[in-house]
């Protein structure tokens, strides 16, 4: 009885000391304030300084403009090959289809070509497109590839329905 009494009495007296230890704040401390050194005074830009300036400025951006489009245009070739070979998979599931689905099936499998067609054809022109008309056809081409992506999951949700 005494043991479990001064068990007791010992969680007790760390449950005290652990809730005030909790309570108990930090005060804040001062924000350091450094002070920073006085500036030298720059000469003035010259002109032919800021033409330099722009000049790089312009380089670098024209850089960047190109390695995103490398990118893209690399990504999107990526997803067109992918394309390719869920066509091909597409039309190895026809033959698993009765007569009547297939040829609603292929029909479906030809617009889905056309499509393909098209976004490819917007990739070349993407590849050619100049700074100016870059944005324009990008938006176009991804149109394009979206409702590329849309067609073919509509008409593979379609025709696994309906071979279930």
């Amino acid at each position: 009885m005494i043991r479990v009494l001064c068990h007791v009495l010992a969680i007790a007296f760390l449950v005290t000391v652990w809730t005030a230890c909790e309570r108990k704040q930090e005060e804040p401390k001062p924000p350091e304030v450094t002070v920073a050194p006085a500036e030298t005074p720059q000469p003035p830009v010259t002109e032919e300084e800021m033409k330099e300036d722009l000049q790089e400025t312009m380089e670098a951006v024209s850089e960047y403009t190109e390695e995103q489009k490398g990118m893209l245009l690399a990504r999107m070739e990526e997803r067109l090959a992918e394309f390719n070979e869920l066509t091909n998979d597409l039309k190895e599931f026809s033959e698993s289809l009765e007569e009547g689905t297939r040829q609603e099936f292929e029909e479906q499998l030809s617009q889905l070509q056309e499509k393909k067609e098209a976004a490819e054809s917007g990739l070349a022109q993407l590849r050619e497109a100049s700074e100016m008309t870059w944005a324009d056809l990008k938006t176009a081409v991804d149109g394009a590839m979206t409702d590329l992506e849309e067609t073919y999951a509509g008409i593979l949700a379609r025709f696994q329905d309906e071979q279930r």
